[in-house]
């Protein structure tokens, strides 16, 4: 039994899940509103209600997916009473692995000049995916990760291929694909 009580935004995120005309959720706010929780909270259910999904979890780099997104996980973990056997943390290969088959892939997002095309991320298969700290985030590592959406069980399940991006303010993508138009 899961017992969470999400906040207003945090619901309102939740209420984007499975509509086609909520492809890009962008997630901004202060510092301590709850934005990677809620993520991490969306990422588990949905992960828990269709199983052997793959979503994608990206971040600047891995290390600070490590040092600063993983406490949230375990956070969230146990304010759900999650059991520790009902998954498996393997920083090494960067992945969360759920008993029922499904996954959350550990992806860096930085610009990396050895490969300026993320052709490391050729052949990625995911069902959703998230960006965290987006202001961070290379814009064609934001175009490379939304090109792999929606390949992984979303007809199976009727899921569209959604992307939830958390962010304070910045002057990459997050700028001129959301801060302009709602703006304007």
């Amino acid at each position: 039994m899961i017992n969470f009580a999400p906040t207003y935004k945090q619901h309102l995120l939740f209420e984007t899940f499975g509509k086609p005309e909520h492809l890009e959720i962008c997630y901004g706010g202060a510092a301590g509103g709850g934005k990677s929780y809620g993520v991490w909270a969306l990422m588990f259910l949905k992960a828990m209600q269709y199983p052997r999904i793959r979503i994608g979890y990206g971040r600047d780099t891995l290390v600070s997916i490590k040092k600063n997104s993983l406490p949230t996980f375990y956070k969230v973990m146990r304010d759900l009473n999650v059991p520790e056997n009902f998954y498996k943390v393997n920083e090494n290969k960067g992945q969360i692995l759920f008993n029922n088959g499904s996954v959350i892939l550990f992806l860096e997002l930085s610009y990396m000049p050895s490969d300026p095309n993320y052709d490391r991320y050729g052949g990625l298969e995911l069902t959703f995916g998230v960006i965290e700290e987006a202001a961070g985030v290379d814009n064609r590592g934001k175009q490379v990760m939304s090109s792999r959406l929606g390949r992984e069980l979303n007809d199976f399940y009727n899921i569209p291929a959604h992307l939830y991006i958390t962010t304070n303010p910045g002057t990459n993508f997050v700028y001129s694909d959301f801060y302009i138009p709602w703006v304007k």
